[in-house]
């Protein structure tokens, strides 16, 4: 009873969310934040930010890169032009490529949304927020490599349905769960942002509506500045 700041007036407190570590580990944190991700987002996300915020970053970056990757390479058709071995070190260099990029570039487009909103957030915090909220695509992953083992190349062609009938039905399945794992993706994403910019999931959507806008106009901006001298050019040739 010498806690200065024990209340014999209060009910009792449970603690919230995961002790911080002091080793800058997360096993000490009560429960898997691989799964506890799923249902209890912000309380994961501030354990691991109060433990170690690089924890795993950039292995789920990758592992979001490559089946974003994988699933571009099924919906262009990319076996027409490329064999498996070739597709597969797209995947694993591009997806990790792409999948690093996403974090650092999104994070940093995250972080200025957010502080625009009044967030409070780091950089290393917002890019542990998307990484961590992005821990359903190990889902579709693991569900894609799985149609590579069954179905190889013709995962990736342009194939007649009748020489190979499952594929069409494996297709829209899995169409279908990337669709469900990836809408609670961007859930899981808006509320760990909002938890480590501390303020109401709400705002953290409207930071990323706001973000989508930014990365758009610097798009059109860039089109303009390609295509309008182009234009000159050959009006004037």
């Amino acid at each position: 009873m010498n806690d200065p700041e024990f209340d014999p007036y209060l009910p009792p407190r449970a603690p919230v969310g995961f002790p911080k570590q002091k080793s800058g580990s997360t096993e000490g944190i009560d429960g898997n934040p691989w799964l506890t991700v799923w249902t209890q987002p912000r309380a994961t996300i501030r354990g691991i930010v109060e433990s170690d915020p690089t924890k795993n970053v950039l292995l789920l970056s990758a592992i979001y890169g490559i089946a974003t990757t994988i699933n571009n390479a099924m919906s262009k058709n990319g076996g027409d032009a490329l064999s498996m071995p070739a597709l597969i070190a797209v995947f694993l260099i591009g997806g990790l490529i792409g999948g690093l990029l996403w974090n650092v570039v999104w994070g940093a487009i995250m972080l200025w949304t957010g502080r625009w909103l009044g967030g409070q957030a780091t950089y290393t915090e917002t890019r542990a927020a998307l990484a961590w909220g992005a821990v359903p695509y190990t889902v579709i992953l693991v569900l894609s490599c799985g149609m590579m083992i069954v179905f190889g190349l013709d995962l990736f062609r342009s194939v007649d349905i009748e020489t190979v009938p499952l594929l069409p039905v494996a297709l829209i399945g899995l169409g279908l769960v990337q669709v469900v794992l990836g809408i609670w993706s961007a859930v899981l994403m808006i509320k760990c942002l909002a938890e480590v910019h501390q303020y109401s999931a709400w705002r953290s959507f409207g930071a990323m509506i706001l973000g989508g806008f930014l990365v758009g106009g610097i798009v059109v901006l860039i089109v303009l500045a390609v295509v309008i001298p182009f234009s000159v050019m050959k009006a004037g040739g």
